[in-house]
């Protein structure tokens, strides 16, 4: 089994115009013991799609708790806050990874069943692209972003997941409850 995460925002303060606002009050002090977690096999792989943290201090425990509690392969997909973060280098947040996950990429494919998707943190990474795919980025704003082209890309964030980890058999169902028609035009409605 796969399982995917994102956004945690480790050390983000909870303030008006932040992401971390609608969370329980200190929620974020807690994370990541606070989310709900599968029963990981051995066998299974587990994906962060980027943004752990604000900070290297809520890399470095993110990534450390992760690796000690998580007992299968790990993967990072980097985000905004590992890359192009003016509070500290791209290779300070990729050492920090490199130290506790077992990969880590910039974007990638995953095969879930039979189905091929592309992952990365940011749903625009995903626009020029014939499959559907696995994002985070965008938190509790939508849980299934439907293209034009009639493709699903699921958010995997724990502000749209209501703080669980995603399971691929959930990202499954909604990939085929969006382009098989399961859904209605009033689920994705755009002006």
């Amino acid at each position: 089994m796969k399982y995917f995460t994102s956004d945690w925002h480790i050390n983000e303060l909870s303030a008006p115009n932040t992401h971390t606002f609608l969370r329980p009050k200190d929620f974020n002090l807690g994370l990541p013991a606070n989310l709900i977690w599968p029963k990981f096999q051995p066998e299974d792989e587990f994906y962060f799609l980027g943004d752990m943290a604000i900070d290297l201090d809520g890399l470095e425990f993110g990534c450390k708790w992760v690796s000690e509690n998580v007992p299968c392969k790990k993967i990072f997909v980097v985000g905004d806050k590992e890359t192009a973060n003016k509070n500290f280098k791209d290779d300070d947040a990729l050492e920090i990874i490199n130290k506790y996950f077992d990969d880590w990429e910039y974007g990638c494919c995953v095969t879930l069943g039979t189905a091929e998707l592309l992952v990365s943190h940011r749903p625009v990474d995903l626009r020029f692209t014939t499959k559907n795919g696995l994002v985070g980025h965008i938190h509790g704003v939508a849980r299934v972003l439907k293209t034009k082209d009639n493709r699903a890309l699921i958010n995997v964030g724990i502000d749209a997941w209501c703080f669980q980890i995603v399971s691929e058999e959930r990202i499954l169902h909604q990939i085929d409850a969006a382009t098989k028609g399961y859904y209605d035009e009033n689920c994705f409605i755009t002006f």
